[in-house]
């Protein structure tokens, strides 16, 4: 039978006296994946995450395998352990950013998404704003790109900008 140890300084699990290691010393990512092709082993992690939901800020441990939670320990609140397994199963996150003016006092015009986004999608955004060239005058609240990265989810501005005006 195969015994698990778990090294609380790199947050994993190991296997004692695999391929004559001594226990205690840490296995290579290399040869985790060894592990778990020859022998079906399956490491689970720890991730220490600080709950952002409410003000207290409790410092979560989230066991996981994959996407799939396991326990979280550390939170005073249902929100936190809410935010926890958000965290760990679809992180998501607000993008904010900036975009060109044109025809303004003003260049650069804040802007921000309505709901956040898939984490995994935050380069895929920027690419976008990247791209992106406003016309003044704008509303704080304006809709500047509809359906941004997913459906429902738009891209705002972030301020006011008014059109700049050449008196000849």
């Amino acid at each position: 039978m195969d015994i698990f140890y778990r090294c609380r300084c790199v947050y994993s699990y190991q296997l004692k006296n695999y391929a004559g290691r001594q226990s205690g010393q840490t296995t290579s990512a290399g040869a985790r994946c060894k592990l778990i092709i020859k022998y079906g082993v399956k490491f689970m992690s720890i991730k220490v995450i600080t709950c952002t939901t409410c003000p207290v800020g409790c410092e979560m441990e989230v066991e996981h395998e994959g996407k799939v939670l396991i326990k979280v320990t550390g939170h005073t609140c249902r929100r936190g352990e809410k935010y926890a397994e958000n965290e760990i199963v679809n992180p998501r996150r607000t993008l904010t950013s900036t975009v060109i003016l044109k025809n303004a006092v003003v260049k650069l015009l804040p802007v921000k998404t309505s709901k956040p986004i898939e984490k995994d999608k935050l380069f895929e955004g920027m690419n976008i704003i990247n791209k992106i060239k406003i016309n003044a005058p704008v509303k704080m609240g304006d809709v500047l790109y509809e359906n941004f990265t997913e459906s429902g989810i738009n891209l705002v501005a972030g301020r006011d900008a008014e059109q700049l005006i050449i008196n000849n």
